[in-house]
């Protein structure tokens, strides 16, 4: 297992229209990343795959919250700034035929929810996005999925 340490941001900069619509009932905060892990994985699935991968709008980062305010209990801006360590294996990356991501472990963003009175792993799991495809670039994306799920019996390439 490999370990990141990140920051979180409670109410990000709204960067798309979803987001803005659901603001007035919505509270997110994220573990932002500085650095450009999600970059170098991309660069090892192009070069695996072939397969172009958009990059995440918040960069590197994880969803801590992403709940109703009426679900929290707590002000989310007391969360703003703790440092949070993360810990991921770099042979699970996953996908779906669209999205790309790692799993993550972490007791730091566990007892942050917690204290929120949130459940705590989120709806989607503790994750860390790499990118999503879209376009022609989703059969590719199909593609490597299938092969990534039978990459252990082909004993081909490790990414």
């Amino acid at each position: 297992m490999f370990k990141l340490t990140g920051t979180i941001v409670s109410n990000p900069i709204d960067v798309s229209k979803k987001h803005k619509k659901q603001s007035s009932w919505k509270a997110i905060a994220i573990v932002q990343f500085k650095d450009d892990f999600c970059d170098y994985y991309r660069w090892f699935i192009k070069r695996e795959f072939g397969l172009y991968l958009n990059p995440p709008l918040r960069g590197s980062h994880i969803t801590v919250v992403n709940d109703r305010l009426s679900d929290i209990n707590g002000d989310i801006m007391d969360i703003d700034g703790i440092e949070i360590d993360v810990y991921y294996d770099p042979n699970n990356i996953r996908c779906n035929g669209e999205h790309w991501w790692i799993n993550i472990e972490s007791e730091d963003v566990k007892n942050v929810r917690e204290t929120l009175d949130l459940p705590k792993d989120p709806y989607y799991g503790l994750h860390l996005t790499i990118g999503h495809a879209t376009g022609i670039n989703l059969d590719i994306c199909e593609y490597s999925r299938i092969y990534s799920l039978n990459r252990d019996k082909l004993k081909y390439y490790d990414l």
